[in-house]
């Protein structure tokens, strides 16, 4: 008892995954009894998440479950109080990885099951606001570009189980992919002055100097500033986003940068002088960066944005000067800046849709592996040779999503030789896709035969669901009472889940010699009422 109070207050959740506990389960049953007996916490056993025999993956499904427990259930109470402040009285449902919805009881128990449920959400409201049955959505955010393909009018479902931060896990999700490209990724130069875009997320200088007015006149005099031409890092601000109560959580530097930008967002290179520092990297600062204390602005793409006039809700100013900081710097004319930069996005954007769509690597052109195919593309994305043309085309349309998606797409679609389709309320598709997805809840059973010991001729069958097991002589009868099983469980858990008259459809699978896989798939429209 000492230990578990020793743990209190540092553990939220504990997990048991063992080998093989879809066959037989037993082993957790008995270590979630014994570990009830002597801690309250809660505990998450690995085989009522997946019958997958992947042993790692159903490991790693079943912790990452356990650490998302707390967070999603304060999440989900938060929103209950906001609803009732409100007097919205409806039911709350949660959007899973695969695009379905479950409702918030389903979501607190498994959160695990969110895994990727915005870009899938994305997805699925692309797929409503423009009818299409086929076609390649590109869902372009403040911090990335997600890529999903929709095939006979659904979201493709990754089979293998959706990876978090390269941990592969046993959660079905949608078929996605994520670049760190978006509105507001932070245009920067490399070592060799070279042009680069993200992955990091900034704030905008348009914003910035929205909601502080003496950042566009230090912008302003920045820009007018002779040789020396100034060096774009000094276009990067820190900016307090809230103030601190416990001091005494934050080292002696951290209090002292907070204690800087109270007065206001600070070049960086400001910051850093005043402290005794060369660079960022020399000071270590990741409390504040991690807990959004501070916040970081520099150039993005929704500042070209503001400058084209295509998007200008903030301060256009801000942002010329900016530009007229990097191309000083360049000596180059603007305009060669904006082109080399929207060709810098297509080149990227059009790179990951031949990876997601074909699976393979696309080597840098100084990379030794690179090879005519490469040469191929380069050549379709910025047509060079005197005598050979190349041309790519996508078979089916790119439906684009996200409120940059109307310019940073067009140039992609001519290059693949496609349409590019932006339906209406394209800006708003992850919030229609959140509510025009359905409830579906899978239920999976289990047959695989009992072996004698001597010749292995099959006694007879075991039907597993979750933790029942029968045996049962003849793989007939096994099967039919398997398949009544899994289609009442699956219509009770939807029921529960909040979908209204769902429809059930069994599939019988065979999972190798003499074992099966019964799989029910309950289907339905949410249930509006409370």
């Amino acid at each position: 008892m000492e230990k578990t109070n020793a743990i209190k207050n540092k553990v939220d959740a504990i997990a048991v995954s063992s080998y093989f506990s879809p066959r037989n389960p037993e082993h957790e049953i008995r270590s979630q009894k014994t570990i009830a007996s002597i801690c309250e916490l809660p505990i998450v056993l690995g085989h009522q998440l997946s019958t997958s025999l992947g042993s790692v993956e159903r490991a790693n499904t079943a912790a990452l479950n356990a650490s998302l427990l707390s967070v999603l259930q304060e999440f989900i109470i938060a929103v209950r109080k906001a609803m009732e402040h409100r007097g919205i009285d409806a039911p709350l449902m949660v959007v899973r990885g695969d695009g379905t919805l479950m409702n918030d009881e389903f979501a607190a128990r498994s959160p695990v099951e969110t895994i990727h449920s915005g870009p899938a959400a994305s997805a699925i409201g692309g797929q409503f606001l423009s009818n299409i049955n086929e076609g390649l959505v590109l869902d372009i955010g403040g911090t990335t570009t997600d890529l999903a393909f929709i095939k006979d009018g659904k979201v493709t479902i990754s089979e293998t189980g959706a990876s978090v931060s390269g941990y592969k896990t046993a959660v079905k999700a949608a078929n996605l992919l994520s670049i760190g490209l978006g509105g507001d990724s932070h245009i920067t130069l490399d070592r060799g002055n070279v042009l680069s875009i993200g992955p990091e997320r900034v704030i905008p200088l348009a914003y910035l100097s929205h909601q502080y007015n003496n950042v566009k006149e230090r912008l302003q005099a920045l820009a007018k500033r002779g040789w020396p031409a100034p060096y774009p890092r000094e276009l990067e601000y820190w900016f307090l986003q809230r103030d601190i109560n416990d001091r005494n959580s934050y080292t002696a530097r951290e209090q002292e940068v907070i204690d800087i930008l109270r007065s206001g967002p600070k070049p960086t290179t400001e910051i850093l002088k005043s402290l005794g520092y060369l660079d960022s990297s020399q000071i270590d600062i990741s409390n504040l960066w991690r807990e959004e204390v501070i916040g970081k602005s520099s150039f993005t793409p929704t500042d070209i944005l503001h400058i084209d006039g295509r998007y200008t809700p903030w301060d256009s100013q801000a942002s010329q000067a900016a530009l007229t900081v990097f191309s000083n710097y360049l000596n180059w004319p603007e305009e060669e800046f904006h082109q080399v930069l929207w060709e810098n996005i297509t080149e990227t954007i059009t790179k990951s849709v031949i990876h997601f769509l074909t699976k393979m690597d696309i080597p840098e052109k100084n990379d030794p592996q690179y090879t005519l195919a490469n040469w191929f593309l380069q050549n379709s994305l910025q047509p060079g040779h005197g005598q050979l043309a190349t041309q790519i085309q996508l078979k089916v349309p790119l439906i684009g999503l996200g409120a940059p998606a109307e310019v940073m797409l067009q140039e992609t679609a001519r290059v693949l030789n496609t349409e590019l389709i932006l339906p209406k309320h394209f800006q708003v598709a992850n919030a229609v896709g959140a509510v025009a997805g359905n409830v579906m809840v899978t239920e999976e059973i289990l047959i695989y035969p009992q072996l004698s010991s001597g010749n292995f001729d099959v006694i007879s069958y075991y039907v597993q669901a979750r933790e029942n097991r029968i045996e049962i002589d003849e793989l007939d009868d096994a099967v039919a009472y398997a398949k009544k099983i899994a289609k009442d469980n699956a219509l009770s858990a939807a029921l529960r889940s909040g979908a209204d008259n769902p429809q059930v459809v069994v599939d019988v699978i065979q999972d190798g010699m003499d074992s099966y896989q019964i799989k029910a798939r309950a289907i339905g429209k949410p249930r509006l009422e409370g």
